[in-house]
C-alpha cells in the first residue's frame, strides 16, 4: 500500500446483477492492493453500523468463520452481511451471509462473489474484532438453516 494512501470510497446502491458482477471485480482488484471504504445503504446490520455509515474493506481471504462481517454480492447488490457457516460443494467452499436483523440467510455464494472483511470505519469494534458470543451466535444461525432444510438424496 502506498504510504499516507487514502483509501477509495464507493456508494453501493446497485441492484443490477451484471453491473454489480462488473463492480465487484473492479473492487476485488482494488481491494487487494488498498482498502476501499463503502457507505453502507440499509438497516440490516444495525445497530451495529448506521445507514450512510463508512466502512473499510480489506481483501478477500481465503477462509472465513462464523460472525466475520464481510461485503457480498448477493440478489444483485452488494451487501454488508454477517458469514454464519460454510460448507464444500463439488470441491469449492460456499459460504451462507445473512443480515443481523434478516430473517433469512442469503443464498450460498462463493468466494468470487465476497470482496472482503471489515477492518475499520464507522461501524461498532466488535464488526472488526468479532467476540465469541457472536461467532456462536452465527454458527447457531447455521445450524438452525441446515436442521431446517430437507435432506440432499443421490439423484439416480
Amino acid at each position: 500500500m502506498v504510504p499516507n494512501a487514502q483509501p477509495l470510497e464507493f456508494a453501493l446502491m446497485a441492484h443490477n446483477p451484471a453491473y454489480t458482477a462488473s463492480l465487484l471485480s473492479v473492487l476485488r482488484d482494488l481491494a487487494s492492493t488498498q482498502p476501499v471504504r463503502i457507505r453502507v445503504r440499509g438497516h440490516c446490520m444495525e445497530p451495529l453500523v448506521a445507514d450512510g455509515a463508512w466502512v473499510r474493506v480489506d481483501k478477500a481471504a481465503p477462509l472465513y468463520w462464523p460472525g466475520d462481517v464481510v461485503v457480498v454480492a448477493t440478489g444483485g447488490r452488494l451487501a454488508l452481511h454477517r458469514v454464519i457457516g460454510g460448507y464444500r460443494r463439488r470441491g469449492r467452499w460456499r459460504w451462507l451471509t445473512q443480515g443481523d436483523a434478516a430473517v433469512r440467510p442469503d443464498a450460498a455464494t462463493t468466494r468470487e462473489a465476497i470482496l472482503g472483511k471489515v477492518a475499520g470505519g464507522d461501524c461498532a469494534p466488535c464488526l472488526i474484532h468479532v467476540p465469541l458470543r457472536h461467532r456462536l451466535r452465527a454458527l447457531g444461525r447455521f445450524l438452525a438453516f441446515c436442521a431446517r432444510r430437507p435432506a440432499r438424496t443421490p439423484s439416480a
